[in-house]
């Protein structure tokens, strides 16, 4: 009886170790390579970060980077397709494939880290609010009530903002563009 029950355990033991090998898993440089073209996303026309000029070439800090990214796995920096995507768009382009790097301005938060690989950070930048002088805004609390316009899809200017709101205990209209 103790020869059977152990043969079974063998058995199983054995069929659920087949069951845990590695699968092969194709790694994203395989993935490039074999495409033989980088996918990549920068800031969508943002002079100095990356934009297409007259001859719709994409230029700019991202849209380098994304060219030596190509240089290094493809050994040639043409070989990367600019996806234009905006600030909603990028992480989930990158969260199903449809692209292989974002280079650009993407706040790093808790919940992103779970699901997105975040890599060395190559620009670090700041928030400011601008107001015309005439209108004599001069601290935080003077924005009550007022209208502020700001790109849509960011979560740092929106974070900022509902800080201003809950510290000085007033609320802006905000427009998005």
């Amino acid at each position: 009886m103790i020869s059977k029950n152990l043969l079974i355990v063998s058995a199983a033991a054995l069929a659920l170790a087949g069951c845990s090998g590695k699968e092969k898993r194709t790694s994203l440089v395989d993935k490039i390579k074999a495409r033989n073209e980088l996918y990549c996303s920068g800031s969508q026309g943002v002079p100095g970060l990356s934009r297409p000029d007259e001859k719709g070439v994409w230029r700019g800090f991202d849209s380098d980077i994304c060219r030596a990214i190509a240089a290094a796995i493809l050994g040639d920096s043409k070989k990367v397709r600019f996806v234009p995507l905006n600030a909603a768009q990028r992480l989930p382009a990158v969260q199903t494939g449809e692209i292989d790097v974002l280079s650009r301005t993407s706040t790093l938060t808790f919940t992103r880290d779970m699901t997105i690989r975040f890599v060395s950070t190559t620009l670090y930048d700041g928030d400011v609010i601008i107001t015309r002088k005439a209108d004599g805004i001069d601290e935080p609390g003077k924005l009550a009530g007022r209208t502020v316009c700001m790109q849509g899809g960011g979560s740092l200017v929106e974070g900022a903002l509902n800080e201003l709101e809950e510290k000085y205990k007033f609320q802006m209209k905000r427009v998005y563009f």
